[in-house]
Parts: structure tokens; C-alpha cells; sequence
């Protein structure tokens, strides 16, 4: 939904990277997005907390937050791929308002937010 939404908006050089499954050839195909990402062969990349850890990118100097994570770990490991080798980097995070529908979500975003 967010890589579409990015593209309605004239974002062209975007893609997106999730785990959909564990199958074999979703992984070689999050494997060669994580390459070109990598390369530089597009700027903005849409992703799930797979991109949170373990992952070695020189040049990202945003890490946008859409969805707040659940734990401060989490969030540590995700705003920490930004602005890394002597680099500025900037971390936006979206949260939760505090009301009845997402009340749980809204405590979570709270919780992790404390930390910092």
C-alpha cells in the first residue's frame, strides 16, 4: 500500500521488500532487491523489520518510521541504518494518537519512545 501510494505520487524509484513467505524464491527475490538497493540502483526502499538488522548499506541517510516498532530493540536497529559512516541521518517515526481504537498501538509507540 505505502509503495503504491509513493508511486501515485510520482515516486517512481521505489520498491518494496517483505517477508511474505519462507519459500526459496521469495528469498532470492528479497535478495537481489537488498543488491540493487545496495548498488544504488534505486533510491527509496518500502520494507518490513527484515531490513532492521544484520544489513550493511553505506548512503542511507533516511529511515522512515510508518509504523512505530513494538520493542526499543527494534527501533534502536531500524533508525540505526541511517546517517552510518561519518554520514547525517535522519529518523521520522509516525505514531499512534492515543484513543480508543489503538489504544494498544498508541502504548507501544509510547513505551518504545520513552527510551529515547
Amino acid at each position: 500500500m505505502l509503495t503504491k501510494e509513493l508511486r501515485n505520487r510520482d515516486i517512481k524509484n521505489v520498491k518494496s521488500m517483505y517477508a511474505r513467505t519462507n519459500d526459496p524464491s521469495h528469498q532470492k527475490l528479497r535478495q537481489e532487491i537488498y543488491e540493487d538497493f545496495r548498488a544504488g540502483t534505486f533510491r527509496y526502499l518500502v520494507a518490513t523489520n527484515l531490513m532492521g538488522r544484520g544489513i550493511d548499506i553505506d548512503k542511507v541517510n533516511y529511515v522512515i518510521n510508518f509504523d512505530m516498532p513494538m520493542d526499543k530493540d527494534t527501533y534502536l536497529h531500524r533508525v540505526g541504518r541511517a546517517g552510518r559512516q561519518e554520514t547525517n541521518g535522519v529518523s521520522i517515526s509516525f505514531v499512534v494518537k492515543a484513543d480508543d481504537k489503538f489504544k494498544e498501538q498508541a502504548k507501544a509507540d509510547e513505551e518504545v519512545l520513552s527510551y529515547i
